[in-house]
């Protein structure tokens, strides 16, 4: 088995709960041989959570307050995908050639592919911040996955109503906590940048 392959279909996913998709996918692929060091959950804020990423699967361009996902930087040369498919990795070829690590971004709630080369998911579904007005400027916490998987955990209260009724629906597996996480609801310790 190829331990650096990760399907998007193999992946828990649960729509509008980024931060524990993560959660699960920095568990997958830990338990799958990625190492420390090759794997970062990447959460996307702002003091306003005002975050636009394009190219998601709720809308060409979607104002979030706040997203996760997942950069890799295999320390061996990265083997398939979908990117392999769709011909998009002719930068990261050549990165590897030249000795350079080349690093693919997991984001479950993108229509890019998955994985995606850096590169074009930066291009194509962040861009940059001088794009926009400042109100929208993203910041960027990264967290390497073995701290993320200790540190993290969710209550998931920030996605209930004044009733307690859940805005969407949850995701089938219980609320996280990793085991150092000193409280619940760790995603926006990771979101105030």
């Amino acid at each position: 088995m190829d331990t650096k392959k990760v399907k998007r279909e193999e992946c828990l996913y649960q729509s509008c709960y980024c931060e524990e998709n993560v959660y699960k996918l920095c568990e997958q692929m830990m338990s799958d041989g990625w190492k420390k060091g090759e794997v970062f959950a990447i959460v996307v804020s702002n003091p306003n959570k005002t975050v636009p990423l394009w190219k998601q699967r709720s809308g060409e361009v979607v104002v979030w307050d706040y997203h996760v996902f997942v950069i890799a930087v295999p320390s061996t040369p990265h083997n398939g995908g979908e990117e392999e498919r769709h011909g998009e990795r002719d930068e990261e070829s050549e990165k590897e050639k030249r000795g350079e690590k080349a690093a693919f971004v997991y984001d479950l709630d993108t229509t890019l592919p998955f994985p995606c080369p850096f590169s074009m998911y930066f291009e194509s579904g962040i861009r940059h911040n001088a794009t926009l007005r400042p109100h929208y400027w993203r910041y960027f916490r990264v967290v390497e996955a073995t701290e993320y998987l200790r540190t993290f955990s969710s209550t998931r209260e920030h996605m209930l109503d004044e009733h307690g009724d859940y805005l969407q629906p949850p995701p089938p597996w219980g609320c996280i906590r990793g085991e150092d996480a000193s409280k619940c609801g760790q995603v926006h310790k990771h979101a105030c940048l």
